[in-house]
């Protein structure tokens, strides 16, 4: 992947994120909130969604890379090929290393995702803190 790509995937995300966290607040009337710390624990709660949105996703995808369901995509391709006579799922991979190495190659990338969901959930630990302990 380029770095201009990269790069506008990240942001991408992070406005994505940034909307979500907007619409957190004003649903919960964040602009309107007299109260600092009730502003704090709002912001809090609002960076937290993005955080378990992409970090659930890019978990996802990090342990779909690692081949944990691969082995179950494998098994039952390989099974539903025997009631197909039209797959030629059987022929191709002739067993499970070649079907291995052949999906090894196509690895989605997922840190775009997960890592601005760290980020995310880093600014709700500090807003949670910031909370508890200071305000």
């Amino acid at each position: 992947m380029n770095k201009k790509r990269k790069i506008t995937l990240y942001l991408t995300v992070i406005i994505i994120g940034l909307l979500i966290v907007f619409g957190v607040c004003s649903s919960k009337d964040f602009f309107n909130e007299p109260i600092f710390s009730e502003k704090i624990r709002i912001l809090s709660d609002a960076c937290l969604l993005p955080a378990v949105i992409y970090c659930g996703i890019g978990g996802l995808v990090y342990v779909s890379n690692n081949g944990f369901f691969r082995i179950f995509s494998f098994g039952t391709r390989r099974i539903l090929s025997h009631f197909s006579k039209t797959s030629d799922f059987r022929e191709r991979y002739k067993d499970y290393y070649e079907y291995y190495i052949e999906k090894d190659a196509d690895k989605a990338s997922f840190g775009f995702i997960l890592y601005p969901g760290l980020g995310f959930l880093l600014l709700s630990i500090v807003f949670m803190l910031w909370f508890n302990y200071i305000s």
